[in-house]
């Protein structure tokens, strides 16, 4: 199984990308130092509520998949993303780009947003199911984020026959 999902990691590929400028300030160095990619406090926040709602069996930050899903849980087929909705332009938020270094912020947030389509696309063709949730989501009702993660699982489960979340899940 490993070497079939290997195929689907994304190739480094060499395209011409404009350098992030420098920090306006020290301040501001440190803010976008601070910005981790792993362990954000929204996926801290959802992984917790789904332990805590029962909902075990998944893996964190899975390295063979396309885009790195935030959740994966192999064995329904289902990845989640956590998307905060500034990196990723959520359109609930309709967050402004910054006025410093705009050019950059453009091109930085459309590659994002075309990368986030295409790894999508990718889980889709490889027959896995992607979620997507946004930060604001997840701040805002995170009981429904948890349902629909809940939701998708109990989908599977009744298409596949099998009883949702069984005992070696919840170990």
């Amino acid at each position: 199984m490993r070497r079939s999902l290997d195929k689907l990691s994304p190739s480094r590929s060499s395209a011409t990308r404009l350098l992030p400028p420098p920090a306006s300030s020290p301040a501001v160095a440190a803010a976008m130092r601070g910005n981790t990619s792993n362990d954000t406090s929204p996926e801290l926040l959802l992984r917790s509520a789904l332990w805590k709602s029962g909902i075990r069996g998944y893996r964190k930050h899975f390295l063979h998949l396309p885009g790195r899903p935030d959740i994966v849980f192999p064995r329904y087929r289902l990845t989640v993303f956590v998307h905060g909705c500034f990196w990723h332009s959520c359109p609930k938020c309709n967050i402004s780009i910054p006025r410093t270094n705009t050019p950059y912020w453009e091109e930085k947030l459309h590659r994002n947003i075309e990368r986030d389509k295409r790894v999508f696309s990718q889980l889709e063709q490889a027959g896995w199911h992607a979620m997507r949730l946004w930060e604001c989501e997840i701040h805002h009702s995170l009981e429904w984020c948890v349902s629909q993660v809940h939701q998708e699982l109990q989908q599977w489960s009744t298409n596949h026959h099998v009883s949702p979340m069984s005992e070696t899940d919840q170990q």
